[in-house]
């Protein structure tokens, strides 16, 4: 299968590329540094990857979607509801880091938006992986627990880490959440974030945490420093 991968310099599409031209595929890779070669690519493609950004993502599917098979792999996927049965929506759930685990190598189907019969042909395409089908509702929900959470707890750790070179176990914890967004392409960092509409839920419920602890220490008889045995007067 001759597959085109629009964003393979990419931290996804170098995974996918990695990953899909281990098998009989032949890969043609397209990036920033050859974009303009895109529209002959698509005549020779049997199908698209676009591993690139949500807006990038729709300006795609809008331009080629009728004549070429396209996969979109963004984090997010209510949004892209308007291209239902015109695209095959998946969300691979792993990075260039984790695909070799087995117990990481996921990646969510989006039922609901993916046209009939597709979860076959990603079957075929990434043999091995854990396919979930989902709906797009059920995915956003899904991601903002395991990714908004996460990469808002590390936007978090960089701005409180501290500017020191002293080293504690408990810093060098800090300094790894914090590259969990560092990890992450702003562009898409940010969509994951601000595209999902459960976002807000997730935020809230960090608000709402961080104001209960505030609470909690400022109470000398709360049910914190008791379980914690927590005096003041040793932090004097």
């Amino acid at each position: 299968m001759n597959i085109g991968i629009i964003g393979s310099k990419g931290r996804m599409g170098q995974t996918l590329c990695e990953i899909l031209s281990k098998g009989s595929n032949t890969i043609i890779e397209v990036d920033l540094h050859n974009i303009s070669i895109v529209d002959q690519v698509a005549k020779k493609v049997d199908l698209f990857i676009l591993a690139v950004p949500f807006l990038s993502a729709v300006e795609y599917i809008q331009k080629f979607s009728e004549n070429v098979t396209c996969i979109e792999v963004t984090s997010i996927k209510t949004p892209m509801i308007p291209f239902r049965g015109r695209i095959i929506s998946i969300h691979p759930l792993f990075g260039p880091r984790s695909f070799l685990d087995v117990e990481l190598r996921n990646i969510v189907f989006i039922k609901d938006i993916s046209f009939s019969g597709s979860v076959d042909l990603v079957k075929q395409l990434f043999p091995g992986f854990n396919i979930i089908e989902t709906t797009a509702s059920e995915h956003d929900a899904l991601v903002a627990k395991v990714q908004v959470a996460p990469y808002l707890i590390s936007i978090l750790a960089n701005l409180i880490n501290c500017d020191t070179e002293l080293k504690t176990r408990s810093k060098k914890v800090l300094e790894k959440m914090a590259g969990v967004s560092n990890d992450q392409n702003p562009n898409v960092l940010l969509d994951t974030i601000s595209r999902n509409p459960f976002s807000m839920y997730i935020i809230k419920e960090i608000q709402e945490k961080i104001n209960e602890m505030v609470s909690e220490l400022s109470d000398s008889n709360s049910d914190f420093r008791i379980e914690h045995k927590w005096d003041s007067r040793k932090c004097a």
